[in-house]
């Protein structure tokens, strides 16, 4: 199965090595936003840091202008952890197995952008990482997994952020 890993942030990165871990899987390729794009990630990882592992990688300004290369690429999954854009139709047909995404929040609860520092101000005492199929809707799709964990009263958005990553690894 060829696959394709869509990330641009610590989030990902953590959790990239985890995944060449797992026995039978290949990836093919990673796409990240190039320096250019006009997306901020508050957490991204520069482009180079991604060649370290010699899987090509493909840098990218927006996600709605590429679908022809990511067609190109013959995906039969995308694997989505850490990307802040949302995933147009175009792509999402593209992989015959679908898009598999990353959310840190136990969704439903939690759709949308800033879903960590929302779940702080809403005064969540457990939230987690949702791992689900894309659909053309904003964080929807059908759920695979969850892991969940606790937040404290004395976590800041950096301490929420490392148990995200600590229970995606998981």
């Amino acid at each position: 199965m060829k696959i394709i890993f869509l990330s641009a942030n610590k989030l990902g990165y953590c959790v990239f090595p985890e995944l060449l871990k797992v026995p039978d899987i290949n990836i093919v390729h990673i796409v990240t936003l190039s320096s250019q794009s006009v997306t901020t990630m508050y957490d991204g990882i520069k482009p180079d840091k991604w060649k370290k592992w010699d899987i090509p990688v493909m840098e990218i300004n927006s996600i709605s202008e590429e679908a022809e290369k990511i067609k190109s690429l013959s995906p039969d999954l995308i694997l989505m952890c850490g990307w802040r854009q949302k995933i147009p139709q175009s792509i999402i047909s593209i992989p015959t197995k679908g898009i598999i995404g990353f959310h840190p929040t136990l969704l439903p609860i939690g759709r949308g952008p800033a879903p960590i520092i929302n779940s702080i101000l809403e005064g969540f005492v457990k939230s987690g990482v949702t791992m689900f199929y894309l659909s053309d809707e904003l964080d929807s799709g059908d759920i695979i997994g969850q892991e969940s964990f606790t937040i404290s009263e004395e976590d800041n958005a950096q301490a929420v952020y490392n148990k995200v990553i600590k229970a995606t690894k998981n």
